[in-house]
């Protein structure tokens, strides 16, 4: 029973537990089918979730916060292709600001095939992405739909006019938001239709650099993220240290500003990408046998302060039983406002340029 007069008071309730359970009733066992072929795909478990959930209540205003990450093992197999694949799909933000097309998903395949990934890599960006991001979009209307009633006293107990009425804005409000939302996807989707080519269009990208150096340093931060490799750690490692290969992920842009030999970078060297648009300065490299490695860098984009340097850390964690490796990013001395962008910059370069070019991992 709740007792909570006119719904005043402050209250909230850990909802992990109800969210472990919603997902795996939601996800495990869930069939997806190809259209065009006859590839099937079976979400066996949800092996991971983990993060913060919770439904909050003041003054009659109830409020959800999460921010969540999950990986779910999957089976895949096609009967016409004669393969069958073991796997995981790692989301690594459910959030409560989430939108539906802003969720991410790194794809793991087992001992994959490069012809049978191609084809089980289209199978999910076409027609699985989508499907999973209405569930966990739908998550939060479920989420206080039924934990509501856990802190919060039904509306013909509230004899406050005040709690009633934010209660009441409360519930316009995310009509309003609904609404907008489906407005803009609906606007989003005329607009693509009407803009879309009958033909293909053969498009060129240039990327021009633009200088502009400030005089003083700023305040900065830090960030931490992960990202997963199906790769050993002794593999990852190199690759982030050898001229050759970062030459490779970074299209061709490896630029050596001061290299003191011809083999695998070594602490003081110091090389540039894109143009010297961003520079790296090797300060430390720590191996700790083939599954514990660590880079350490100086980074900085081109356009920050003259002698403003963030610290760039790299920490490669193997994991002999999925046969991946977890790459712990700690990246100190990032100008405050910057934090997304190098986020971002790092994650299209860094990881996805590597991804891409050795076959390490996806991200969708």
């Amino acid at each position: 029973m709740v007792i909570n007069v006119n719904n005043w008071h402050w209250t909230d309730k850990n909802c992990l537990p109800w969210a472990k359970e919603y997902f795996q009733r939601v996800l495990e066992n869930k069939i997806f089918k190809a259209s065009s072929s006859d590839i099937t795909l079976t979400i066996t478990k949800m092996s991971q979730l983990e993060g913060d959930c919770e439904v909050n209540q003041r003054k009659g205003k109830l409020m959800s916060l999460f921010d969540m990450q999950m990986v779910l093992d999957f089976d895949v197999e096609s009967e016409k292709d004669s393969f069958a694949y073991s796997g995981t799909i790692k989301i690594p933000e459910i959030a409560f600001d989430s939108e539906v097309e802003s969720y991410q998903y790194e794809l793991t395949i087992l001992k994959e095939k490069s012809d049978d990934s191609f084809k089980i890599r289209e199978f999910f960006k076409n027609e699985i992405k989508k499907e999973l991001s209405a569930i966990f979009y739908k998550f939060n209307d479920d989420l206080l739909e039924e934990n509501a009633k856990d802190i919060q006293l039904d509306a013909e107990k509230v004899t406050s006019t005040y709690t009633a009425e934010n209660a009441q804005k409360a519930k316009l409000h995310i009509y309003q938001s609904l609404s907008k939302k489906e407005s803009t996807e609906t606007s989003k989707n005329e607009q693509s239709s009407a803009t879309t080519p009958s033909k293909p269009v053969k498009v060129t990208t240039e990327t021009t650099t633009t200088t502009a150096t400030t005089s003083s340093k700023q305040n900065t931060t830090t960030i931490k993220f992960q990202e997963t490799f199906t790769t050993r750690a002794s593999q990852l490692f190199e690759i982030y240290i050898s001229p050759q290969f970062i030459n490779a992920w970074s299209r061709g842009t490896f630029h050596p500003i001061k290299i003191s030999s011809s083999g695998l970078l070594k602490v003081g060297d110091e090389y540039g990408l894109f143009n010297d648009n961003i520079t790296t300065t090797i300060k430390e490299l720590n191996k700790k046998g083939d599954a514990e490695c660590e880079i350490v860098m100086g980074w900085r984009l081109s356009d920050w302060a003259a002698k403003q340097e963030s610290e760039l850390c790299l920490k490669f964690h193997e994991s002999s039983e999925f046969g991946e490796t977890t790459m712990e990013v700690i990246w100190g001395g990032v100008p405050l406002g910057q934090e997304d962008r190098v986020r971002d910059r790092f994650r299209e370069v860094y990881v996805r340029g590597v991804k891409i070019m050795f076959g390490f991992g996806m991200v969708l």
